[in-house]
């Protein structure tokens, strides 16, 4: 073994650097970080990053996107964030070893709200897929909030961070073989945000070809915007910079600072469920809503897995505590359900007999924005490809038990990252974790290889909805909570 791992990419050299992974600490893979991929214009499309002569360092993670630290950072006191708006488009590698191999390939896109996060977050380490399922793991950084999803045409389309993602999937196509990964078995996989992306992605016509399987963790195909409404933000956005249509592009002059600011600004007013900055629908990149495209074959022959958490919205009520009225609950769902609200309401609080109307809404609300939006996107799918489904319903403790299965709870899971910093403050450090971790952590291996998690997961299909359910007791079920769900078949 040479003192360091190098890879040739049409670009150049790359030296990382050997790591041990925290499942198999006898194992060392190689991994690459922050090789740039591709460099951008404020606001105008990726272009392939230059090469460069000799060995570039890849040792160390990129800059990430600019953004404004969020919620998680925050819980769990998060790295401060070096960012740069021109050196940020940098992925980062994971592999048992440099070669021809032809290993399945996981590429990871983050979530954050489009507005935060990055590749190189601790929980997304890829060490332990490359150890324990010999495949190759990459994680990406794409532009974010203004910076990713301003949509304003004549400076920018509003989907520049959709296009990194994309640009990172060719140079994927172009150089993992080096790498030892096989361009034609690559799964893109992502929570969130990122998981939208997946679903966002399926539906992109500048996307096919680039990968052959998907997972979206709690996120599908329903947050893009139209032109109309992502015009209403960049307009709040303007305003608040006191600009306008015609002085817009003083924007491309404009500190990274200030247009951060700005953001934050214009997406105050947003609705509950809503992302003022994200895809948007505009004719040529994202030609039409992801869902019915993909419902009318846009990812024909593409594997699918997806799921949610059990109560998702926990993780953003965590600090109200107070409790709903009746009328509350009905203004709320309103917003959404208009005059079926009450029809809807009934049925939840029917389920739940003896709970406060706000677990109710945790439920009512963790369906709108997660749940439904998953068995619309497998309704969708399933006549194209194989499907499977889950459901991650194990409760941390942590925090009195206040989160139970919330958002994002899966993420140390499926990358068996329970070691990572801060994941014992959102998990607790009970054994069974592990158990749990490793069951989730070698099906999205299997996925990725074979397009099927395990011999105990049947398919997911409209007569039987069968999940797989990730537990301190594991099982399979099928239709979970079907009479719910079934509400939202018509918003």
């Amino acid at each position: 073994m040479t003192s360091r791992p190098i890879a040739t990419t049409f670009a150049g050299r790359v030296e990382g650097l050997y790591v041990p992974a925290a499942q198999a600490p006898e194992r060392a893979v190689s991994a690459f970080r922050g090789i740039p991929f591709a460099t951008a214009a404020r606001f105008g499309p990726p272009v392939p990053a230059p090469g460069w002569t000799g060995t570039g360092d890849a040792s160390e993670f990129s800059p990430v996107a600019p953004q404004v630290p969020g919620m998680m950072d925050q819980m769990f006191g998060g790295r401060a964030l070096h960012t740069s708006e021109s050196d940020c488009l940098a992925l980062n590698i994971w592999t048992p070893s440099c070669g021809t191999e032809g290993r399945p390939v996981m590429f990871w896109i983050h979530g954050g709200g489009f507005t935060g996060g990055s590749g190189s977050v601790p929980w997304y380490d890829g060490a332990n897929f490359a150890a324990l399922h010999d495949v190759v793991v990459v994680t990406i950084n794409y532009r974010l909030g203004v910076f990713g999803f301003n949509y304003l045409p004549e400076i920018g389309n509003g989907n520049g961070g959709i296009l990194d993602q994309i640009e990172a999937l060719r140079w994927v196509q172009a150089n993992i073989g080096a790498f030892g990964g096989d361009p034609a078995n690559v799964t893109i996989f992502g929570e969130s945000a990122g998981a939208m992306s997946v679903g966002t992605l399926l539906a992109v016509p500048a996307a096919t070809g680039l990968f052959r399987r998907a997972i979206a963790q709690s996120g599908a195909a329903n947050h893009t915007r139209t032109a109309d409404q992502a015009a209403e933000v960049t307009d709040r956005l303007l305003r608040h910079l006191g600009l306008t249509a015609s002085t817009a592009p003083k924007l491309l002059e404009l500190p990274v600072e200030q247009l951060l600011a700005a953001q934050e600004a214009a997406a105050a007013n947003a609705v509950m469920g809503g992302l003022p900055f994200s895809p948007v629908i505009d004719g040529s990149t994202i030609p039409t809503a992801p869902r019915l495209a993909i419902a009318a074959g846009s990812a024909a022959g593409i594997d699918l897995l997806t799921g949610v958490n059990g109560t998702e919205m926990t993780l953003f009520m965590a600090l109200d505590h107070d409790e709903l009225s009746r009328d509350q609950l009905v203004s709320r769902a309103q917003r959404v359900l208009g005059g079926r609200s009450e029809e809807v309401i009934d049925t939840y609080i029917a389920n739940r007999p003896g709970r406060s109307l706000r677990e109710v809404w945790v439920a009512l609300a963790s369906d709108m924005v997660f749940g439904a939006p998953a068995r619309q996107l497998l309704e969708a799918q399933s006549p194209h490809a194989s499907t499977h489904a889950y459901l991650f319903r194990w409760e941390t403790p942590a925090f009195g038990g206040r989160l139970q299965s919330c958002h994002a709870l899966e993420i140390p899971f499926v990358f068996n990252n329970l070691h990572a910093p801060g994941v014992a403050q959102f998990t607790g450090g009970g054994p069974e974790r592990q158990t749990i971790a490793a069951q989730m952590h070698a099906a999205w291996a299997a996925f990725a290889r074979t397009g099927d998690p395990g011999p105990d997961w049947p398919q997911w299909r409209p007569s039987a909805r069968t999940h797989r359910i990730f537990d301190t007791s594991p099982g399979i079920e099928d239709d979970p909570r079907g009479d719910e769900l079934s509400l939202w078949a018509t918003t």
